[in-house]
């Protein structure tokens, strides 16, 4: 009689045992999947483009096209403004759901669930908004872009945040010593790159963000960039402005408590007080 296998007792073996035994963990990994997926392929569940056309005796893939432009290709000019609803096409393959988020649906507004809609006879499953937009699809496209912002803000956090505790941890409270001229002259370029990398692009990172992702990437990198070379300019200058013993005095920067304390004020502020104080000092 053969003994059965005895399991793995490795750390992550152990950690996906103790894990599969927790089911809300499990049923939340596994919605937090279906979400991830639906907001990948959503184009190809609410979409106002069909996934499959024949027109003119040419194939396309208008869904699969849109992914492209997206990533910063181009439509071709025969389709860039077309309407797939009344081109007499020779078949035809049609998500889920034939509307997108922003389809407007004008002769329809405050439907009920089920209803037809005037543009193409089909269903809109749980009705329309007061703008005759496909409630379904709004949801459905609401969850790329709340994965979206989630990602981009998290991802800057991220880097934000790894390069406030590495010079906290590198330099500590008693390792930086910088001159007074270079603290004043760095403190005023501090404010000089906020305005020109981030308040005096805010809509050129808007139009960006509007347009495709790959284009926002580029505009934030850019922001980021101008916002660093201005702050070391305004660095190296304040050597030049060493004038006097007490301005060419070098003073010890307590680095470490100075991030800790100013971590400290971010959270102790309301998130949503926060967020509207911004919203009020960087609207153009």
């Amino acid at each position: 009689m053969t003994k059965s296998a005895a399991p793995k007792q490795d750390y992550w073996s152990f950690v996906k045992r103790q894990f599969k035994k927790n089911k809300r963990a499990l049923f939340s990994l596994y919605l937090m999947l279906g979400l991830v997926l639906l907001a990948i392929f959503a184009d190809f569940i609410a979409n106002d483009k069909p996934i499959y056309a024949k027109y003119d005796g040419t194939s396309y893939f208008p869904v699969f096209k849109e992914y492209q432009v997206d990533l910063g290709g181009k439509w071709q000019k025969e389709l860039l403004h077309v309407d797939w609803y009344s081109l007499p096409l020779e078949s035809s393959i049609w998500p889920i759901v034939p509307f997108k988020a922003n389809t407007l649906d004008s002769k329809l507004t405050y439907s009920e669930p089920m209803s037809t809609s005037s543009l193409n006879n089909k269903k809109h499953f749980f009705g329309t908004d007061g703008s005759g937009r496909d409630l379904l699809a709004g949801l459905i496209h609401g969850t790329r872009i709340a994965f979206m912002v989630g990602l981009v803000s998290m991802s800057i956090t991220f880097i934000i945040g790894i390069f406030m505790g590495g010079l906290a941890g590198f330099w500590g409270d008693h390792g930086l010593y910088i001159s007074r001229a270079q603290i004043i002259t760095t403190c005023i370029g501090l404010l000089v790159a906020f305005y020109y990398g981030w308040l005096m692009r805010s809509y050129t990172l808007g139009e960006a963000l509007g347009d495709n992702f790959l284009s926002f990437c580029g505009e934030l990198f850019i922001s980021l960039a101008l916002f660093c070379g201005i702050c070391i300019l305004f660095f190296q200058l304040g050597k030049f402005a060493r004038i006097g013993s007490w301005l060419s005095q070098a003073v010890a920067i307590p680095l470490d408590i100075l991030i800790t304390r100013l971590i400290e004020i971010i959270v102790s502020v309301p998130t949503l007080i926060l967020i509207m104080s911004v919203v009020a000092i960087t609207k153009p």
